[in-house]
């Protein structure tokens, strides 16, 4: 999986482009937001560096799930949070969550997380991990109903990531990758198992990846 990463606030930024890549509903919705406008700039990048197209049309499922029209053998994901936007791009059904680091309402816990999962966090976590390994939870929650291309916030205390006190690294045949970069956490989901491949946007521009 190519995993392609850009800082929002130095995110070239392109018009005519999003105009002639999306929907003329999409574009209206896109053009208001930064945070989206560059997720979708980013998977312009991603889509003429590794397969050099420039003549396409990217559309959403009834969910929001975006993809490619004509291309069923080419699948893309798409996340954003504050500062940095990322895009997951592979020949295989993939995803990708990047969230920051905050402190989160107990209630927004309970409605993420299964009762089992919630034991843990508060029973066999340091205090000062307990919002870290949320928010990771959460990431791998988000990426697993982007993958099936599922409302973003169906059943997903229905879904258990913890085994044997510990959080799973595979769910369903398919693996999560977990990363930092600053005080942000990104997770992938795939069937691919190779290393991902952090491609940075634009060119000369990087920041320290670090794998969990």
């Amino acid at each position: 999986m190519y995993i392609f990463i850009t800082n929002i606030d130095i995110c070239p930024y392109n018009d005519n482009l999003l105009k002639n890549m999306l929907t003329l509903e999409k574009y209206q919705q896109v053009k208001k937001n930064k945070q989206s406008a560059c997720g979708y700039m980013l998977v312009s990048y991603a889509l003429q560096i590794k397969y050099g197209y420039n003549n396409y049309k990217i559309k959403q499922n009834k969910n929001g799930k975006p993809y490619i029209d004509g291309f069923n053998n080419i699948f893309i994901s798409i996340s954003h949070s504050n500062k940095y936007a990322v895009v997951a791009l592979d020949n295989k059904p993939c995803a990708i969550d990047i969230e920051k680091l905050h402190i989160v309402n107990d209630r927004v816990i309970k409605r993420v997380l299964s009762s089992k999962e919630y034991d843990w966090l508060y029973n066999y976590n340091e205090k000062e991990k307990i919002y870290d390994n949320f928010i990771k939870l959460w990431t791998m929650k988000e990426s697993f109903i982007k993958i099936n291309g599922d409302s973003i916030f169906s059943g997903l205390n229905n879904i258990s990531l913890i085994n044997n006190n510990r959080i799973i690294e595979e769910y369903m045949g398919k693996q999560f990758k977990i990363y930092t970069i600053d005080d942000y956490i990104i997770t992938s989901y795939g069937i691919n198992k190779q290393k991902d491949q952090f491609i940075f946007y634009p060119e000369g521009w990087s920041k320290n990846i670090n794998k969990m």
